[in-house]
């Protein structure tokens, strides 16, 4: 996959001749995940909001749905890298940060 291996090649390019950087790509790639779950999020507020007060004829609604399902569907896919990459269903992200799930499918909120 692609995306798993970005992080370090990413890090090769830009820090040729520099320090060696100690990163962790499966932690890179889960803060990844973490953080496009408030992109859908995001998208769906905004297009919203657009329905609401744009003249631009465009299928907000339709748009916001899609950005809603895609979120849903990707937090359990977040949820089950997190819980399956962390003991006890708690992983901090090295900033002090923790995301906790239950066992549930239906109770994994971010």
């Amino acid at each position: 996959c692609k995306q798993a291996t970005f992080p370090g090649r990413y890090f090769l390019l830009v820090c040729k001749g520099c320090q060696r950087i100690k990163f962790q790509e499966s932690q890179i790639l889960r803060e990844v995940s973490v953080f496009s779950l408030a992109s859908h999020l995001l998208w769906t507020l905004w297009s919203l909001k657009q329905a609401q007060n744009s003249n631009i004829p465009f299928a907000y609604y339709s748009f916001a749905s899609d950005r809603l399902e895609d979120y849903i569907e990707h937090r359990a896919k977040v949820a089950h890298l997190i819980n399956n990459n962390s003991s006890g269903g708690n992983t901090d992200n090295g900033n002090g940060v923790k995301f906790q799930f239950e066992s549930s499918n239906h109770s994994n909120v971010i």
